[in-house]
């Protein structure tokens, strides 16, 4: 009596997985992407790139020849390397993930289809991504230094593809046997040369000049930190760690509601630069302060701006002056349709809600350096007051009609940038420093100061308009 498995088992299944991986390959090598050889050391089974399009992007892909699921621990640590990578490297590129099938097709629709993504459901994905990861302790950190937003953007650098084996053949020959009948296109399709002459660049990010002058550290009188922000807000530039609480407010101004779980008579004041420069420093706690401390600055320079937690980060949003009201006849009257501040939009109306214009704040340090990131972008609210944020479907309508309106080119990326160097008093790019007035609770003496980076030029610039865009697809040079 006997038992014999003529399918192969694992080793018959490591061979479909090859032959699966080798004819992925030769899918997009036949659509004129070019295998680099070795793929990335990370995850990724293949690497290739594009040299037709005249561009240096990198497309890394991960082949499954099994059916896809998002609760597979395996894969969703392979996306959250990839993830990491996408912050941690120089290197542009996309990550693309071919499979015979996925399991639960609607689920990964809804978090990698960009007409029809769902914020809900990204968030489970990136929840999930928190709680099962098999990273090490390396990678693990680099993740923590990330957070909600920036898996969003990433995942529009992620494209799923589903093909069996006999199908992607059927195409490798439908590619290989077309005429090349696009190449009347070319003319309109061609990546063009930029304007030969200096474009201004404007970086999203600053460089601190000046520290705060002092940091404070005591006995915590809890360790539920819990409590301490049932009774103050979470952005306060003020941590608790272990038994320390850690803090950029001088413990004479902190408020009744604060001073209850600090110690202050025992508090001891250090030089800021000299703390944060100490080998035994924790730069983690030191981050988070500097982010609080100017996203503390932000609101309080300005009566009608306040701090919202958003996708689990701090967002500066300016609220109006008046509710979205509705009328007897159950219609939507909008309220104020559009405010200024500083010269620039700071809330539009938008299909009977108000859109706000946010920035948020990330600082990173790099070379004994700390630089911070302003991210700009849009978040809705139903009154117009930065409450009950806008989420889902009726969110992604929302912000398919500011593209459709032009709020998400290029050029309005910069201005919104560069409002918030305005709204921050961050002394930079024609922005005023803060007045001593405009200060509220913030300490003149904790304020930071800035500069732009410095050694970033750049040659060339895209086209202004349209008759320089025309001259450069005719192949003139614009003077």
């Amino acid at each position: 009596m006997s038992w014999e498995n003529l399918e192969g088992g694992q080793e018959s299944s490591q061979h479909k997985g090859e032959a699966y991986r080798r004819r992925v390959e030769e899918y997009l090598e036949s659509k004129e992407f070019l295998s680099t050889g070795d793929p990335y050391s990370g995850t990724s089974d293949i690497r290739l790139t594009r040299p037709a399009h005249n561009e240096e992007k990198i497309f890394r892909v991960e082949t499954k020849n099994t059916k896809a699921s998002l609760a597979d621990d395996t894969l969703l640590t392979e996306l959250t390397r990839q993830f990491i990578d996408f912050y941690v490297t120089s290197e542009e590129f996309e990550f693309h993930i071919f499979a015979v099938d996925y399991a639960d097709q609607r689920r990964w629709k809804n978090v990698f289809r960009d007409r029809t993504r769902k914020e809900d459901e990204v968030e489970r994905l990136y929840d999930d991504i928190c709680e099962k990861h098999k990273l090490n302790q390396d990678e693990t950190e680099r993740f923590e230094e990330l957070d909600f937003d920036d898996f969003w953007r990433f995942l529009e650098s992620v494209h799923i593809k589903k093909a069996g084996y006999e199908r992607l053949g059927e195409l490798i020959t439908e590619n290989e046997s077309r005429e090349q009948r696009e190449k009347k296109w070319e003319f309109f399709t061609r990546e063009n040369k930029p304007v030969k002459k200096p474009g201004e660049l404007i970086p999203n990010f600053l460089r601190i000049t000046q520290f705060p002058q002092s940091i404070w550290t005591a006995p915590a009188l809890t360790t539920d930190y819990k409590e301490v922000y049932k009774e103050n807000p979470r952005h306060l530039p003020i941590w608790f760690e272990g038994t320390t609480a850690f803090s950029l407010i001088p413990p004479e101004q902190m408020s009744d509601s604060l001073v209850k779980f600090v110690n202050t008579d025992e508090a001891v004041a250090h030089d800021f630069e000299s703390w944060i420069t100490d080998d035994s420093t924790d730069l983690r706690i030191g981050k988070i302060l500097l982010n609080n401390q100017l996203t503390w600055r932000g609101e309080e320079l300005h009566d009608n701006c306040k701090v919202i937690r958003h996708k689990g980060t701090y967002k500066l949003v300016f609220t109006t002056n008046r509710p979205v009201q509705q009328t007897l006849d159950g219609d939507v009257k909008q309220g104020e349709e559009r405010m200024s501040k500083d010269g620039y939009t700071a809330t539009i109306g938008v299909k009977g809600v108000v859109g706000h214009r946010y920035g948020s704040i990330s600082i990173k340090q790099y070379d004994g350096h700390y630089y911070p990131f302003i991210e700009t972008g849009w978040v809705f609210s139903q009154e117009g007051f930065g409450e009950n944020i806008i989420t889902g479907e009726f969110a992604s309508t929302l912000h398919h009609w500011l593209r459709k309106n032009g709020y998400d080119q290029h050029p309005n990326h910069r201005a919104q940038f560069k409002q918030w160097l305005h709204h921050l008093r961050t002394g930079v790019s024609g922005a005023d420093e803060p007045h001593i007035s405009e200060l509220g609770r913030v300490d003149p003496d904790q304020c930071m100061k800035f500069s732009r980076p410095t050694g970033m030029t750049l040659d060339v610039r895209p086209p202004q308009n349209s008759a320089e865009q025309n001259a450069l697809m005719e192949g003139d040079q614009v003077e």
